[in-house]
């Protein structure tokens, strides 16, 4: 094809037709049939295309757009809207369609040009369309073939696995082995995993024990003979140094390889068998990285049981793998780690001490925090474990930049030491940074039993009691005793006093009297509050509420007619007043009334809340919801905040066909407020999982809370 330039200096086709004409010729361009359209407007020009049919290329010139790829309706739409489109579906612009061009004579040309056709009545413009259809699909087909190709011949070059892996498994990953019985009369039927001999003879042996095997002296696990148990199973991460092809924009591209490496994700599920194990494994990802870097391309197995021979990779990820924390197999490392860069790293050590980490985490991070080197060569093992795999990696809260151990722990020696003796983790660390930095001296057994309930002291919670008690070992001691009496986990404690204190303050009690922080039994102490609260006024808390959120009301009020609805069986109700809040909240035991997050969710419009009630009980409340202002619902709870699947299961078509009503009502700021509401949410999301926030009490106790919230996620469609 002509350069543009060239093209532009055609002289301009003038169709034989009123308004807006289209005329058509064709030119030959170095052997080559061109069609050229001029798109006139009375004699002025709107739009110049060219397309080549065999090389399925088109160019389009707009007096105003000037020259683009776009398409020829949508060229000349683009220039009769003055470029404003009136939809955007997933990035593609459709333009309002103000006028269809009308071809003169020469329409039989473009018929001619482009005879394959998909219309019963084709028409010029409709043949230019569906040409140019084709032309994408045959690209973007082509494109796709292209990637597949150029990414399998990549794997090709990932090396076997080597000889050692299945030894590695089977004395590292799986040390395991056991001793499969059975009882027959006085004897005892047995079968050895670890030798493969079996025998009967009168033995000891309990299910779930340990003991030795009667014919090697091994020791084993019991099991019984009659069970079938479940296979073991273990993340582990396997790296191998690999040859890469080079750029195409390199001076060497085709004549010699590059040098580089590949970080492999494995799943191992192992059987033990009569003298030995059986290993399945699944390889999930694989990271491809150039010598002396530590960020690569990421391609994600695409069969959910895929082995490392028959397993397909493509850099997308439908299955959402993720890199897990694994053991990483250590007998090849001493090639590797000289490819990445990372021969001082201690990654080696980590490896051959079988230490759980998020592999790829580490060689991603390490370039920027080469102090791990001496906390692992330090033998602390736990500490490495903890900054990789945890979200402490990247925060200097406890770790600092060093040139040795001690400053980089920020301790004196013996702090250190303290470390060392314990094999100490980042709890560890915290609460001895706290004793360096305070005085207040910690004993070993109030740091064992921090780091086993996960209390950190910078917790703000546990800073509270801390302070009103007066040490972190009066903490411990004080946080044992009241886990004794009420059976709760020490984190569950915490919360509970938490809460309680929060009450105590609302009900003017003497906060810093020994008697009301420091209460024999907290959970009990925390009910008696809750009962007097709950006989107060609810228009005293109401009142309260107004003075701190003085337009959540008005916001109820003002949304009440978009979001009530009722089909018959089902009703939800916008509360009109606080009081109707409070009192929802008190009827079903959750905490809706006591709380001002939501009030000032509905002050900023963030989220609203609403009452879904059975139609012919609309006085009775039996759920609450968090809604968006776009519909989409965040929380759905009942008595004791909780839910049941047969009621979720009942009302869900009920509350799809509410979502469409509120979307059928929004407005622009309505669609503003629900992307801002969207954006928060997502943003409380990612904090919940980074500070790793768990549910405290009820059913779903100990479950991220995030993932509980976005379980009861029921996005508008």
């Amino acid at each position: 094809m002509l350069r543009k330039k060239e093209l532009l200096e055609l002289p301009l086709l003038i169709p034989e037709v009123r308004g807006i004409g289209a005329r058509a010729e064709l030119l030959d361009i170095d052997g080559e049939k061109v069609i050229h359209i001029d798109v006139v407007d009375d004699g002025e020009m709107l739009v110049r295309y060219f397309a080549n049919h065999d090389r399925s290329r088109w160019l389009s010139y707009g007096k105003s757009n000037g020259w683009s790829q776009m398409g020829f309706e949508s060229a000349i739409d683009w220039e009769l809207s003055h470029g404003e489109f009136y939809y955007d579906y997933g990035g593609y612009r459709f333009y309002r369609v103000t006028s269809t061009p009308q071809f003169d004579q020469t329409s039989a040309t473009v018929m001619d040009y482009f005879p394959d056709c998909n219309y019963w009545v084709p028409s010029p413009e409709r043949r230019i369309t569906s040409w140019e259809q084709e032309c994408r699909e045959m690209k973007r087909e082509q494109h796709i073939t292209n990637r597949h190709t150029r990414i399998a011949n990549l794997m090709d070059r990932v090396p076997a696995i080597p000889d050692g892996f299945t030894e590695w498994l089977t004395y590292d990953v799986f040390p395991d082995d056991f001793l499969y019985t059975k009882k027959t009369g006085a004897k005892t039927q047995y079968v050895c995993t670890a030798c493969g001999k079996e025998g009967a003879r009168k033995m000891k042996a309990r299910i779930g024990q340990e003991t030795a095997c009667p014919r090697c002296g091994k020791t084993v696990k019991v099991r019984s003979l009659t069970r079938t148990y479940k296979p073991q199973k273990a993340h582990v991460v396997l790296m191998q140094n690999m040859n890469l092809p080079r750029n195409k924009n390199d001076l060497l591209y085709g004549i010699t390889d590059m040098k580089g490496y590949v970080v492999r994700q494995m799943t191992v599920e192992c059987r033990a068998l009569k003298g030995e194990k059986d290993f399945v494994i699944t390889e999930d990802l694989r990271a491809v990285v150039r010598a002396g870097e530590r960020w690569g391309n990421v391609y994600y197995g695409e069969y959910d049981n895929g082995s490392p021979e028959s397993q397909s990779f493509y850099d997308r990820n439908p299955y959402n793998r993720r890199w897990r924390n694994s053991y990483l197999y250590p007998d090849n490392l001493k090639e590797v780690l000289p490819t990445a860069g990372m021969e001082h790293s201690g990654l080696d050590i980590l490896a051959r001490e079988n230490v759980l980490i998020n592999v790829d985490f580490f060689i991603i991070q390490y370039e920027r925090h080469e102090w791990i080197e001496y906390i692992i060569k330090a033998k602390l093992y736990r500490l490495a474990q903890d900054i990789t795999n945890g979200s402490f990696w990247g925060n200097d809260r406890f770790i600092h930049y060093g040139h040795n151990l001690q400053q980089c722990l920020n301790l004196d020696s013996n702090g250190v030491n303290r470390m060392k003796q314990t094999n100490g983790g980042i709890a560890t660390l915290a609460w001895l940074s706290a004793e360096k930095r305070t005085g207040k001296k910690i004993t070993q057994e109030s740091i064992e039993y921090f780091t086993e309930n996960d209390i950190f002291p910078d917790n703000g919670i546990g800073m509270s009691l801390m302070e009103k008690l007066g040490s972190p070992n009066k903490m411990a001691n004080y946080l044992k005793r009241q886990q004794a009496v009420t059976g709760y986990a020490a984190s569950t404690v915490l919360q509970t006093w938490n809460d309680y204190m929060d009450m105590c303050r609302r009900l003017k009690k003497q906060t810093d009297n020994e008697m009301i922080y420091k209460p024999k039994d907290v959970r009990a102490a925390h009910d008696e509050c809750l009962a007097l609260l709950k006989r107060e006024d609810a228009g005293k808390r109401a009142n309260e509420v107004r003075s701190k959120f003085p337009e959540a009301e008005h916001n109820l009020c003002q949304m009440a007619d978009k979001y009530d609805f009722t089909d018959g069986k089902y009703t939800i109700i916008v509360p009109r007043t606080i009081e109707d809040i409070v009192v929802e909240g008190s009827v079903l035991g959750h905490c809706i009334d006591r709380t001002d997050v939501y009030f000032d969710r509905i002050q900023n419009k963030t989220s609203m809340l609403a009452f879904l009630r059975k139609a012919d009980k609309p006085d009775v409340p039996w759920y609450t919801l968090e809604i968006e202002p776009g519909g989409t619902i965040r929380q759905k709870r009942t008595v004791g905040n909780t839910q049941k699947d047969t009621d979720i299961k009942a009302f869900t078509p009920f509350l799809r066909d509410w979502q469409k009503h509120v979307l059928r009502k929004m407005n622009e700021d309505d669609k503003a407020l629900a992307r801002a509401s969207k954006e928060a949410r997502l943003e409380e999301y990612g904090q919940l999982r980074q500070k790793n926030t768990l549910v405290r009490n009820g059913l779903l106790r100990g479950q991220l809370l995030a993932d509980v919230l976005e379980a009861d996620l029921m996005e508008a469609m």
